[in-house]
């Protein structure tokens, strides 16, 4: 036994556990009637008694193991210790205890001699024999469990993902509604207050208005969002109610060669060498040997594929143990493979029934590890379901917000600088303190703060956007958005319009960027006038240019949220220079050849 497989037979919870111990009476057994000077006893039961005194010393000691784990938590992470303990006390007091029930019981004592130190050896192999068939399905039971709660978290979040993911849409778009709203009703009530003409003092609150609160709360807003996209992480799956293992398939039972040898060898050979001598000890391993030699044969022709589609693997099963058990029984008591000559008769009994246990928990014990296998195998897979599920839900999540918040950041955002543009223009043209606001422009404001409110109302709802027609209807509804505070012209070459009849999505994507490009002309350049052109380069590029007349581009120049968003679009974007204000180039590639 390797090194690994012991500490994991001593690291197990099944160590120490009642299916166990019931498995030692038979070693009990084989102890008590293996022992010459107890088969001439006049007491008629003397071996029976004496096998259920040493089980129930193997009970008190596990009994102080579970104890000393349980009282002391410490322990717990020192269980191999604890085991190795308790099993060598097991060894240590069976000669003591077969004493005090031999003369309790009015028998003879035992005499192993120098021998009485093998005893804990033939515990030590028969409790590690066991406990490795139960450990394994301790493993294959507590990996199924693991695999039906990671199931039933993957069939829930695949439930419950899509209404969760509205919900937290619905919650976003009404935290968005229920904060700017009241601020543009706000706005709109002092713009129709002031009237034709106003105070400075009512300029100057609007303006702080304007500028400290609306525009800063929808920047705040963007930032948030736009944060939580990077920061966000999907809470843990939840605790799930895992079904119990399935009950044992007898019909899957399969013969395991090697697993039962390694039973019948450890435990019968420890159990005759406290009274026995070398040579009964290779008579021992003969024994074993031949014994087991009908599992063997069994096991080659249970591979035939003829006998495989015909015959149940169980059936090889009790055939092997029904073929071992008779082959033990016919051994007569001068036999050279019998470690003790002219036995009680009930030996032979016994050593048959061991060696059929030792076929029965060898089948068991490959049953188990080729269930762990395939349950492990599973939970793999499942798992890697579960990531792949909760990573397109976190994407769906960042998606939600990085929709609106492009839509703040642009048309929302866009058209609350426009309003702040005018009042500013309108404040310092204006004199002797006295500000006037026309009908013209107190509509225009209106109307633009009527957009707004009107992108918010309907910030959830992608099926209201009007499909783009055509390119010129698109950038020309864009242009009069910005009527009174920017002129805007726009001229989209022919092969350009072709391209984009082609490609709706990159349409969209490019009307997106021209209000970006003009949205901060107007925030961060003050400019008046913005001219975009769209054209076909030769190296199959749509090309769009947006030359204003502001300020400029301050250096050094850092992309934010609206250029970041252009190269999540697949553009790319270069200030080139220019001789008034800015020129921004951006590149689309096209995915898909044009027919000329």
């Amino acid at each position: 036994m390797r090194i690994q497989n012991l500490q994991r037979i001593l690291n197990s919870p099944t160590s120490l556990s009642f299916p166990v111990l019931l498995l030692q009476f038979p070693l009990a057994l084989i102890l008590a009637f293996s022992n010459r000077t107890l088969w001439d006893s006049r007491h008629p039961t003397f071996r029976v008694d004496l096998a259920i005194g040493q089980v129930i010393g193997v009970a008190l000691c596990f009994a102080l193991g579970n104890l000393a784990l349980r009282l002391v938590p410490a322990l717990q992470s020192r269980r191999p210790l604890v085991t190795l303990t308790a099993w060598l006390l097991i060894g240590l007091q069976s000669k003591p205890t077969a004493d005090a029930l031999q003369h309790f019981l009015g028998g003879q004592h035992t005499a192993f001699g120098w021998r009485t130190l093998l005893i804990p050896v033939t515990w030590f192999a028969s409790l590690a024999s066991v406990t490795h068939v139960l450990q394994s399905r301790s493993e294959f039971k507590d990996t199924y469990e693991r695999l039906q709660g990671t199931a039933a978290t993957l069939f829930d979040l695949e439930q419950s993902s899509q209404q969760e993911l509205d919900a937290e849409r619905r919650q976003l778009i009404e935290t968005v509604q229920q904060t700017i709203q009241p601020e543009l009703q706000h706005i709109a009530s002092e713009i129709r207050d002031l009237g034709n003409q106003g105070t400075a003092d009512g300029f100057r609150n609007l303006l702080q208005q304007v500028d400290n609160y609306s525009v800063h709360t929808v920047r705040r807003l963007i930032d948030e969002m736009f944060a939580e996209t990077s920061t966000s992480k999907v809470s843990p799956p939840r605790a799930q109610a895992s079904k119990r293992p399935p009950r044992l398939k007898l019909r899957s039972l399969t013969l395991n060669p090697q697993g039962t040898f390694w039973i019948a060898f450890s435990v019968s050979m420890a159990a005759t060498l406290p009274s026995s001598t070398f040579h009964q000890q290779v008579a021992m391993v003969a024994q074993v040997v031949v014994m087991l030699s009908p599992v063997v044969v069994l096991n080659r022709m249970q591979g035939w594929h003829v006998l495989a589609q015909r015959i149940q693997p169980v059936v090889w099963v009790i055939v092997a143990c029904l073929s071992v058990t008779a082959l033990r029984l016919s051994l007569p008591n001068e036999s050279p493979l019998l470690v003790l000559h002219n036995p009680p008769p009930a030996m032979a009994l016994l050593m048959a029934a061991l060696y059929a246990l030792s076929i029965l928990l060898g089948s068991l014990n490959k049953y188990f590890v080729d269930s762990y296998v395939a349950a492990t195998h599973e939970q793999a897979q499942v798992n890697a379901q579960l990531a792949l599920s909760v990573e397109k839900n976190e994407s769906a999540r960042q998606v939600v917000r990085r929709n609106v918040g492009r839509i703040m950041h642009g048309p929302i955002q866009g058209r609350l600088a426009a309003i702040r543009l005018k009042l500013h223009i309108l404040s310092e043209t204006s004199s002797n303190g006295e500000l006037f606001l026309d009908a013209v422009d107190s509509t225009h404001i209106l109307d633009l703060l009527a957009q707004i409110s009107h992108e918010i109302e309907n910030l959830g709802d992608e099926s209201g956007a009007p499909a783009i027609q055509s390119m010129d209807e698109a950038l020309n509804a864009l242009a009069s958005k910005w009527r009174g505070i920017m002129r805007v012209s726009f001229d989209i070459s022919s092969e350009a319009q072709a391209a984009l009849v082609l490609a709706r999505d990159l349409a969209q994507k490019l009307l997106a960027a021209a209000s970006e490009a003009i949205t901060n002309a107007s925030r961060h350049g003050y400019a008046t006038q913005a001219d975009l052109s769209v054209k076909l380069t030769a190296g199959g590029n749509l090309e769009l240019t947006v030359v204003d007349d502001g300020s400029g581009v301050e250096q050094p120049f850092t992309a934010g949220i609206g250029l970041q968003d252009i190269e999540g679009d697949g553009g790319i974007w270069r200030f080139e220079p220019c001789d008034t204000g800015a020129k921004l180039c951006i590149d689309f590639p096209l995915q898909f050849a044009i027919a000329t």
